[in-house]
């Protein structure tokens, strides 16, 4: 067991298998050791570097809601990847009983690595602590669609396992060109235009321009020699390819905004503290706690602003919060079901 400092303590690196860190269970837990009583260390692995936690979560959330800067740790040697795999069987049998959903997600954390899913049903199951029922339920059926069959496993908002492909993900498409100020539906075919004149669905196939954008500029004059034949457009075959010929390569397509989750630890743990001191002593308490300690007023703004800022704050914050869930579940359930039809 080894004394290290808590700033030391990287818990970002997706070891935690939970659901969620309680605020709750940590309070709890600093009560406890404000109390006296004794855990048991947090598990940590020591890659050179860095020291990935792997398990206790909510001990360190206790240490830091007291304000202790060090914790006892058993410091193993490894990487941040033998954190996570140690993760998944962490509070099997000690602690703060894992919830289904927990489980639910150590497991998908195996399923969703090259390797590990590489692994039977049993072997999972007892990396994660749980029945081999529950991941044969949350393993994807095999799928043989071309190169891009990879499936990924996530939770929705009810805790239900659902199936994503995610082979083509990041893997663009060719970018269909812009024919005379409009963007092509296919890609341009040139070796239709056998003949001088070419009639609309032909000349959507020269250009991969669709009917009602060949409509649209034949009526508008934008194509010489466009006539009407039969009540039907035809089109100068020439014109056409001299379109494809000049086609503008489209802008690319701005970069997709990912949602960090751990660049936003931070401001989760901000609102954690907010919550306590909002649970906490009260403007006047401070304020005469302030008085009693330098026998001297402290300027009451200064506290009750600040105080009435947190709660404001805090008031607001879950209507916020609760709606970024919802767009991002939202967004999750439409993507996966885009790409698994």
């Amino acid at each position: 067991m080894t004394l290290i400092t808590i700033s030391s303590i990287r818990r970002d690196g997706g070891t935690q298998p939970r659901d969620h860190v309680s605020l709750e269970v940590a309070k709890d837990y600093a009560e406890g050791i404000a109390d006296g009583a004794k855990f048991p260390p947090v598990t940590v692995f020591y890659d050179g570097t860095e020291y990935w936690l792997a398990d206790g979560f909510h001990r360190v959330e206790a240490h830091d809601l007291l304000g202790l800067t060090e914790i006892d740790a058993d410091v193993q040697q490894g990487t941040r990847r033998e954190a996570v795999l140690f993760s998944v069987g962490a509070n099997a049998a000690h602690g703060y009983r894992r919830s289904n959903m927990d489980k639910r997600r150590a497991v998908v954390t195996l399923l969703n690595d090259p390797e590990w899913a590489q692994w039977s049903d049993r072997e999972i199951a007892r990396r994660c602590h749980v029945g081999r029922d529950l991941v044969g339920s949350l393993r994807p059926k095999p799928v043989t669609v071309g190169t891009d069959s990879q499936v990924r496993t996530y939770l929705d908002r009810h805790g239900n396992a659902s199936h994503m492909k995610v082979g083509a993900i990041g893997k663009k498409a060719a970018a269909l060109p812009v024919i005379a100020g409009r963007q092509a539906e296919r890609k341009p075919d040139p070796s239709f235009a056998t003949s001088d004149e070419s009639r609309i669905s032909t000349a959507a196939r020269i250009t991969g321009l669709s009917n009602r954008h060949l409509a649209e500029m034949a009526r508008d004059g934008e194509i010489e020699g466009a006539h009407k034949d039969a009540g039907s457009w035809v089109f100068p075959t020439p014109a056409l390819t001299a379109m494809v010929e000049k086609a503008e390569t489209p802008p690319p397509d701005p970069e997709p905004l990912v949602y960090d989750h751990a660049a936003n630890a931070p401001m989760m743990a901000t609102i954690d503290r907010i919550e306590a001191l909002i649970e906490g002593p009260s403007p006047a308490e401070m304020l005469a706690w302030w008085r009693a300690y330098l026998g001297a007023g402290f300027a009451d703004g200064a506290i009750t602003g600040a105080f009435d800022w947190m709660r404001d704050f805090h008031a607001g914050f879950p209507a916020a919060e609760q709606a970024r869930r919802a767009r991002l579940d939202d967004l999750n359930e439409r993507t996966a079901q885009d790409v698994v039809k």
